[in-house]
């Protein structure tokens, strides 16, 4: 082709169009006059090169001739001859107001496709339908919820959805009624998804297209599309791809076929692994600290799971009022070309003194009140000072406690406290100093593990009286008046357990199986005689759980519990087994179950057996629990079936995000005389 007027072999259509109308223009133009002759001095051009003459300042413009004024413009104007300032007889004005009306709303079309709720939640006109208002404002609420109901068809794919408004006065005669504000609804065919197509996207994980949450054959809904690519986002960061950028989206809607078609442009970024953790402002612990805080390493692929547990591990600490954890890009790659990525932490100073308190009364324990002051950071990292005391009508105690908690390893918690304690309970009376140190590694709501464990070391001074036997006189002639019958107890003990947890929740589960043991050896010796005890205290625990239909659970459980060793009156009365109460046989008193002293009282027990069988449905954030419970407590050391104490009530659950709020009613079968009629019970998560 040769070149045209623009020079150029292809060029767009809209240059084409330009290039011929500047060729139609010239063509149009008239022949240019020839250029007139070069000039010579004296010639115009030579007058306009000349200089002016010098400007005189000190002459003055001659003074403008006066004009006299024109006298009809000076002249006043003549009055209106049709104006009459008297008011026109019998003329009124009239104030422009609007009477305040009740209506009633009218929806039609929603209920069929399943948008009737959602439109009462957002509609103006019917959350104010109660509350009079003026014809002008009820008007302008109809065309207000005319567009709403359209923007709600469309955000769940209804785009060929139209809706009508109209109010109608008093249709039915109905003086309290004054008017019907109408909303006539078609929604027509629900579009549909036909093609799904994503471009951030790894070469190396194609598979992550297919979790798309998107796919063809879907309704097409706002939410849907606002969820799958947040999800998508973080697969991708779970992936190893923490840098994704998501670009726009297309949709392209067909209305012949109801359908449409979904691109999402984007790019998936470098794929990472982890680099360094790094502290940024406020540092409550340093690196290294918050490295035994991560479920990871450096060099370890990047997972962007890993990554918020450990986030939610800082918060769990309350050191942080709040806190950050970013991916950063280091720039350095590896062999492979991933990128290094630092976990950058950054996060403000939270509260860490705290004053806490509660108070509470059950017919078994009388009133109890509990104050608390906490420093989390006393022994830092992580160290908190806990101080505690009690005042009740079964106890009054002092507590100084030190919690280390992650320590050496995450999850791993050392405690070291004093107590000292007064104590009047249904089966002993005790006044006791206790010095112990634990350590334990445990489960928690972000990590739940499969098997956790504990040991530690206790030394105990207490002077204690057996309440279900008569009080013994004392060596040196004290008398029941003056609190004889007092024994002092040395106790030294070193408790463990294990626990092999395979249930599906730490709070609230609903499937698998948790078998517990605990085991304390323990040697005692008495002041009054010099008597010596050397003993093991065994308690084994199992709970099954199984979800037999949708919300129903079913889970039982039992505890076996055995002293050897010694026998049951040289054991410290705090140190025996007790059975019934909150925790064990719901629906008898504390330590209420088991042989009898000539007192009345308690004895305690060496063989313990307990079982418990739950039926837990649950609808919404509700849920009930009907329950059978059921213990024995003997005084020789092996268990027994025989005379089982049983009770049975009902529970009510409330579920939040700190795990069931939990009350139960409870009363015994056979009740025998001093017994309760009903125990309550008020507690935080499942029983067992």
């Amino acid at each position: 082709m040769n070149s045209g007027p623009c020079g150029l072999r292809r060029v767009r259509a809209g240059v084409l169009l330009l290039c011929a109308a500047a060729a139609g223009a010239a063509a149009q133009q008239p022949p240019s006059a020839p250029e007139p002759a070069p000039v010579g001095p004296g010639s115009l051009e030579a007058l306009l090169d000349e200089p002016l003459p010098p400007l005189d300042l000190g002459a003055r413009l001659p003074a403008p001739a006066a004009v006299p004024p024109d006298p009809e413009v000076l002249a006043p104007l003549p009055p209106l001859p049709t104006f009459d300032p008297a008011p026109i007889p019998g003329f009124e004005i009239a104030a422009i107001t609007e009477d305040g009306i009740r209506y009633e709303v009218r929806l039609s079309g929603l209920a069929e496709v399943g948008l009737e709720r959602p439109w009462k939640s957002l509609s103006f006109l019917w959350r104010e339908r109660n509350r009079e208002t003026t014809p002008t404002r009820l008007a302008s609420r109809v065309r207000t919820d005319e567009a709403m109901t359209v923007r709600l068809l469309h955000s769940e794919g209804y785009y060929a959805g139209r809706a009508e408004g109209q109010v109608l006065a008093n249709p039915d005669g109905d003086a309290r009624r004054q008017a019907v504000a109408e909303i006539r609804v078609e929604a027509g065919p629900r579009y549909s998804w036909s093609e799904i197509a994503l471009e951030a996207v790894p070469a190396d994980q194609p598979e992550l297209a297919s979790k798309f949450l998107l796919s063809p054959g879907m309704p097409i809904r706002a939410a849907d599309v606002e969820e799958a690519e947040g999800a998508h986002l973080l697969a991708l960061a779970d992936a190893g791809y923490p840098f994704a950028e998501l670009g726009a989206r297309d949709i392209v809607l067909d209305d012949r076929t109801a359908s449409g078609t979904y691109f999402l442009a984007g790019t998936p970024g470098p794929r990472a692994v982890i680099g360094a953790i790094k502290m940024g402002g406020f540092r409550p612990f340093d690196e290294r600290h918050a490295s035994r805080l991560a479920r990871f390493r450096p060099g370890d692929p990047f997972s962007g799971r890993l990554i918020d547990d450990f986030r939610r591990t800082i918060i769990a600490t309350q050191l942080f009022g709040g806190v950050t954890v970013t991916p950063v890009d280091t720039g350095e790659r590896t062999a492979e070309g991933d990128a290094v990525t630092d976990i950058r932490v950054s996060g403000q100073e939270g509260a860490l003194r705290r004053v806490v308190g509660q108070v509470g009364y059950s017919s078994g324990e009388g009133f109890r009140a509990e104050v608390a002051w906490l420093n989390r950071n006393f022994w830092a990292p992580e160290g908190a000072l806990l101080l505690r005391g009690v005042v009740g009508t079964e106890e009054q105690s002092a507590r100084a406690e030190i919690v280390k908690s992650n320590f050496r390893r995450r999850d791993q918690r050392l405690s070291l406290f004093a107590n000292v304690a007064n104590e009047r309970r249904l089966a002993f009376e005790a006044q006791s100093l206790t010095l112990a140190a634990t350590l334990a590694y445990e489960s928690t709501p972000l990590w739940q593990k499969p098997l956790t464990w504990s040991i530690g070391a206790e030394m105990i001074g207490s002077f204690e009286r057996d309440r279900g036997i008569p009080r013994l006189r004392d060596p040196d002639g004290g008398n029941d008046e003056e609190g004889a019958g007092r024994l002092f107890y040395y106790i030294g003990a070193l408790p463990a357990s294990v626990l092999w947890d395979r249930s599906d929740d730490l709070l609230n589960p609903t499937s698998g199986f948790r078998l517990g043991l605990r085991a304390s050896p323990e040697f005692s010796r008495r002041n009054l005689d010099g008597l010596e005890a050397a003993y093991v205290r065994l308690v084994a625990d199992t709970s099954a759980y199984r979800e037999v239909r949708e919300n129903l659970v079913i889970a039982a459980r039992t505890r076996v519990g055995t002293i050897l060793g010694a026998d049951l009156l040289s054991i410290a009365p705090s140190r025996r087994l007790y059975a019934g109460g909150g925790g064990s046989v719901r629906g008898f008193e504390f330590q209420g179950i088991g042989p009898i002293g000539s007192t009345g009282r308690p004895l305690g027990g060496r063989g313990l057996v307990e079982g418990s069988l739950e039926a837990r449905y649950r609808f919404g954030d509700l849920g009930v629990v009907g329950f059978i419970d059921a213990g024995q407590l003997v005084e020789s050391s092996a268990p027994s079936l025989r005379d089982l104490r049983v009770a049975y009530g009902v529970g009510v659950r409330y579920f939040t995000g700190l795990g069931p709020f939990r009350l139960d009613v409870a009363r015994p079968f056979a009740r025998r005389p001093g017994e309760p009629q009903v125990a309550v019970y008020i507690s935080i998560g499942q029983a067992f």
